[in-house]
């Protein structure tokens, strides 16, 4: 994949791998340890999506850790579940546990 830096700012394009408890980790080819995503810093990535990811400061004794900045390219472009419908909207609740947040569809779609 690639590495950019822009006013000391680096960011990185790889996989994202997802977990059922809504945190993840990004493989980037030019690392040997891939990069820890928070459940709060996976932005709406899904699991094997190609992502652009940037790094953030790390903590004494920490694992590199990246925030999700862009996804590039998505995986998954079906998900299957149960459709909740609402009066304004309606939302997906996935069956895919890796996918961890609802999906939402507006009330004209």
């Amino acid at each position: 994949m690639n590495k950019k830096r822009k006013e000391n700012i680096i960011t990185y394009t790889g996989r994202f791998s997802s977990t059922q408890k809504g945190f993840g980790f990004v493989q980037i080819d030019e690392r040997d340890e891939e990069l820890f995503i928070a459940a709060e810093n996976v932005s709406n990535a899904m699991n094997g999506d190609l992502v652009e990811v940037r790094l953030v400061p790390v903590r004494r004794g920490k694992r590199p850790e990246g925030v999700i900045t862009n996804v590039i390219e998505r995986v998954i472009t079906q998900v299957v579940g149960t459709f909740e419908k609402n009066k304004s909207y309606g939302f997906v609740l996935p069956d895919n546990k890796k996918i961890t947040s609802d999906i939402f569809i507006p009330k004209e779609k």
